[in-house]
C-alpha cells in the first residue's frame, strides 16, 4: 500500500483509493495545419476517445480498478528502477573518467618533474638541453630564458 503524507487543511480523517500517475510526457509539438477540416476531425475524435476512457474508468468495479492501479504502480516502480540503474551507471562512468584523469594528471606531473630534474642536471654540467625536454618540463619561456642566463659556462 502506498502512503502519501501531506499537510492537512482541516481536521478530519479520510480514506480513499487514489490513482497516482507519474512521469507523464507533456511534450508539445508545434505543427502548421494545412487541412483544417481533417484537424478538426482529429480533435473531435480525441475528445470522444477521452470521453470513452473516462466512462470506462467510472464503470470499473473495485477489482478492475485495483488491477489497473497495480499495473500503474508496477510501471512506476519499473521506471524508477530503470532510472536508478541509469543514474548508477552514469555515476560509475563519471567516477571512472575522474580516476583516469587523475592518473593521467599524476603521470604528467611525474614526467614534468623528471624533465625538470634532468634539465637542472644538464645545465649544472654545462650541457645543451634538447627542445623536447623543455616542452616536457612545462616551463614557460620566461623561466627557460632565466635558467639559460643563469647557467655557468
Amino acid at each position: 500500500m502506498l502512503k502519501i503524507k501531506a499537510i492537512g487543511v482541516s481536521e478530519g480523517l479520510a480514506r480513499a483509493k487514489a490513482l497516482v500517475i507519474r512521469d507523464v510526457d507533456l511534450t508539445v509539438v508545434k505543427n502548421t495545419v494545412t487541412d483544417i477540416e481533417a484537424e478538426q476531425q482529429r480533435a473531435l475524435e480525441a475528445v470522444e476517445n477521452a470521453k470513452a476512457q473516462i466512462a470506462a474508468l467510472l464503470d470499473m468495479d473495485d477489482a478492475a480498478y485495483d488491477r489497473a492501479d497495480s499495473k500503474l504502480q508496477q510501471q512506476a516502480k519499473d521506471a524508477a528502477a530503470a532510472k536508478a540503474a541509469a543514474d548508477k551507471k552514469a555515476k560509475a562512468e563519471q567516477t571512472a573518467a575522474e580516476k583516469e584523469k587523475a592518473a593521467r594528471d599524476k603521470a604528467q606531473t611525474a614526467a614534468r618533474s623528471d624533465a625538470r630534474r634532468q634539465i637542472a642536471l644538464i645545465l649544472r654540467n654545462g650541457g645543451t638541453v634538447p627542445g623536447d625536454l623543455w616542452q616536457q618540463s612545462g616551463y614557460s619561456a620566461v623561466t627557460i630564458a632565466a635558467m639559460l642566463r643563469g647557467r655557468k659556462g
